[in-house]
């Protein structure tokens, strides 16, 4: 984990607030309350939604939950993949997030560019059929590539720092 990231404790917000990720402990919580979009989106690309959240805790660089009311809303982080400049960026969340949408909305991109650093770039894929994250991934300037696997959409972020 970067050095800037070790000193983080907490940032909070009227409806909820956001620390590091607590892997061993936000991954049951998480996996016990998934969206059944997140589930779905899991199992058509062959992972069990339980492997799917405790990859993404183990595989990330940083990662991060949001609380609300002392309840897991959701979690992302970020991996390095095989490409250097490219992160692949991750979310996995239950249905609380409806409960902070706003605060949600206003932040997400300030969030995207902090999991940016110093990558070009942040791909991952989303389901077609999950069209509230395509959406979102939209606003926060996802650009939508080729379907793979079908079904699938490969997404990209990039670095406008850089």
């Amino acid at each position: 984990m970067p050095d800037e990231f070790l000193d983080f404790k907490r940032v909070v917000y009227d409806d909820c607030y956001i620390r590091l990720a607590l892997p061993m402990l936000d991954m049951w919580h998480l996996y016990e309350n998934l969206r059944i979009p997140d589930m779905l989106e899991a199992i058509g690309l062959g992972y069990h939604p339980y492997d799917a959240v405790a990859s993404s805790f183990k595989e990330s660089k940083q990662s991060y939950t949001i609380m609300s009311d002392r309840k897991l809303v959701c979690s992302f982080g970020v991996c390095d993949s095989d490409c250097d400049d490219l992160g692949i960026v991750w979310m996995l969340g239950t249905d609380r997030i409806h409960n902070i949408r706003n605060t949600f909305l206003r932040h997400s991109r300030e969030w995207i560019k902090k999991l940016m650093g110093n990558y070009r770039g942040l791909v991952n894929v989303v389901g077609t059929q999950n069209t509230t994250s395509m959406r979102w991934l939209e606003w926060v300037g996802a650009e939508f590539l080729r379907e793979k696997p079908q079904g699938y959409k490969e997404f990209i972020i990039f670095n406008k720092d850089i």
